[in-house]
Parts: C-alpha cells; sequence; structure tokens
C-alpha cells in the first residue's frame, strides 16, 4: 500500500486474523542482543516466528500493536550454535497491523537518546579501509580506496526530533582540503548533507521526521589519507548545552 511515511513509500497490511507474511531467510550468526526490528502500526495481536531454510520454526514470539502511530517491536534470536539461515514470519492472530520495515540487528541500540547522546565506535560502521583496534580509528588511505561512500551506519531507527552527528577525524592534509561529505538519510531520504574539510569541526545537524532507519555516511572525496576517529549522535538540545558548557 503507498504510504510517504514508509521506508521505501509502501507497507504490507495484514487485515485480519490469519493473514501473515514472511521475509526471505536470511544467513546469520551469533550475536549479542541480536533481535529482529519490525515497523508496525494499528491495533492487533501478531505471532512472530523465527523460521529457518528448512521451514523449523526456531522461536515464536507474540508482539502487541497498541497504536495507530509507527512504533517499532522486537522480536529476540535465540542463541545459535554456529551460522544458521533463518527468516522471519508474521501472522495476524486478532485486528489489524500495517508492517513496514523489518530489520535484523544486533548490539545495544535505543531509538530514545538520552542526554548524553551514543558513541558509535568507527569500525561498528560498514566501511572500507581499515580498522585501528588499539584507537577504535578507521583509517582512509587515498590510494587504496575509493572516492565513493564508504563508510555508513547504523541502519536503525530514531525517534522524531532534531539531532547532530559530529564526526570527529585526523588528517596530514592541509587546512581547507575537501576531505568529503558527511550525510544523514532518514527513511532513504536526505536530511542533511554537509563538507568535511581539514581543520574544521563537522558537526551535521539533521530532523527525524519518521522513525524510520537512519543511515550517517561518509563519501570520501579521495583526495588525502586520513582516519575517522569518533562519531557522536544527539538530540539536539544536548548538542547545544554541550557546547555551552565547553565555552
Amino acid at each position: 500500500v503507498p504510504d510517504q511515511e514508509c521506508s521505501e513509500g509502501s507497507f504490507a497490511r495484514l487485515p485480519a486474523a490469519g493473514s501473515s507474511l514472511k521475509t526471505q531467510a536470511r544467513g546469520m550468526v551469533d550475536a549479542p542482543e541480536a533481535r529482529w526490528l519490525v515497523r508496525v502500526r494499528g491495533k492487533g495481536t501478531v505471532d512472530a516466528g523465527i523460521v529457518t531454510r528448512d521451514g523449523v520454526t526456531l522461536k515464536e514470539e507474540r508482539l502487541v500493536s497498541a497504536s495507530d502511530d509507527w512504533q517499532w517491536l522486537s522480536c529476540n534470536v535465540p542463541p545459535l550454535p554456529g551460522y544458521g539461515v533463518a527468516g522471519l514470519s508474521l501472522v495476524c492472530v486478532d485486528g489489524g497491523v500495517d508492517v513496514d520495515t523489518i530489520l535484523l540487528a544486533g548490539g545495544a541500540w535505543s531509538s530514545r537518546l538520552d542526554g548524553a547522546g551514543v558513541h558509535i565506535a568507527p569500525p561498528c560502521f560498514f566501511h572500507a579501509g581499515y580498522s585501528r583496534l588499539d584507537t577504535d580509528a578507521v583509517v582512509i588511505r587515498r590510494l587504496w580506496q575509493p572516492d565513493s561512500n564508504i563508510f555508513y551506519g547504523p541502519r536503525l531507527p530514531l525517534d522524531k526530533g532534531a539531532y547532530a552527528a559530529v564526526l570527529r577525524f585526523g588528517t596530514s592534509a592541509p587546512a581547507g582540503t575537501l576531505l568529503g561529505r558527511w550525510r544523514a538519510q532518514v527513511g532513504g531520504v536526505d536530511a542533511a548533507v554537509i563538507d568535511v574539510t581539514s581543520g574544521i569541526e563537522c558537526a551535521m545537524v539533521f530532523d527525524v521526521k519518521q522513525n524510520t532507519p537512519l543511515v550517517l555516511s561518509f563519501e570520501f572525496s579521495g583526495k588525502a589519507d586520513m582516519e575517522i576517529r569518533d562519531v557522536w549522535l544527539m538530540a539536539r538540545a544536548a548538542a547545544r548545552d554541550g557546547a555551552a558548557a565547553a565555552k
């Protein structure tokens, strides 16, 4: 069903008991806090089942949607003995539920940021280059990495609100060198784009108008070696308070 509030501009409807949908099976390994995240709205009950490629149900969990606004519900993945291939099935038990995005996620994440915001270590992003585990930095070299979008994540939801995303980096390039662009996309649509320039602090502000997945990305210019040292994500008010306290 078309809907511009959805991640890809449409959603699936489970209108009554017995209606269902199923994702494709995905390869996965045991990971901390592994879970399926489902963006839903409506008032109804859904049985969520984690099903292997062979049709074996590893786990079933009942999810309750009680809001006409889009919200995220989760179904935890049970411990896996090794590499597995499984998908998520959703079967409406009563009422009716709309289903937008379904994500497979792992690790700690909250769509509501506290006052301190959240620090995301650069190696946790999808990236080219290599990781320096002693400093949690990602090293990017102009002779080895392409001038393209080579660093992105977390592809997870945030609540509606105003935010700031700070990219901290180091380079030996002369001041004023364009290193790339820092971009925020919400639901696949650009929310903000700024230049990343040697010698200038990189802090991007943007609004989240729908609680669809957020992607922060760095598009490398290919002009100089550099390393990405930190990524901080915080609510806009907290970012202003921190800047005022630092003065």
